[in-house]
């Protein structure tokens, strides 16, 4: 009824308040780090990205533009994922790293269970599994 209605508009609404929310965010952190890394003004980077994004939405959005974000999706993400996972764990495990996290961890736990859990995650869970969904990626 009608009620049912006011509360899909609303919830429809606040998405996408969020959407806009976010899209802001990563305009304002892609901004940040090219103002930061190269230079110049916050609003000519803003606005050429801004120009950018929206000729590759259209390119995308158009015609094979959507079977490449299907593509890219479904076949190229997973492997980024999977790739970003085994950098965070090499980097995790060096051992400059990996004493500061298990003294941020020496901090606040007296009990030695949490440091050993993080060890074993780091050094066995992860790796482990980030094969496994690699495998798993390549050959399902």
């Amino acid at each position: 009824g009608a009620a049912g209605s006011a509360v899909c508009f609303l919830f429809y609404l606040s998405v996408g308040v969020l959407c806009l929310a976010s899209l802001f965010a990563y305009l304002k952190s892609a901004t940040e780090f090219f103002t930061f890394s190269l230079g110049g003004s916050d609003t000519a980077w803003a606005l050429g990205l801004s120009l950018l994004s929206l000729l590759l939405g259209s390119f995308l959005l158009q015609g094979r533009g959507l079977e490449a974000l299907k593509l890219i999706d479904n076949e190229i993400v997973p492997f980024l994922i999977i790739f970003a996972g085994l950098v965070e764990t090499v980097l995790f495990c060096r051992p400059p790293l990996k004493a500061a996290l298990l003294s941020e961890i020496n901090k606040n736990e007296t009990h030695p269970l949490p440091r050993r859990l993080f060890s074993l995650s780091l050094g066995l869970f992860a790796p482990v599994t980030l094969f496994i969904l690699l495998l798993y990626q390549i050959f399902f």
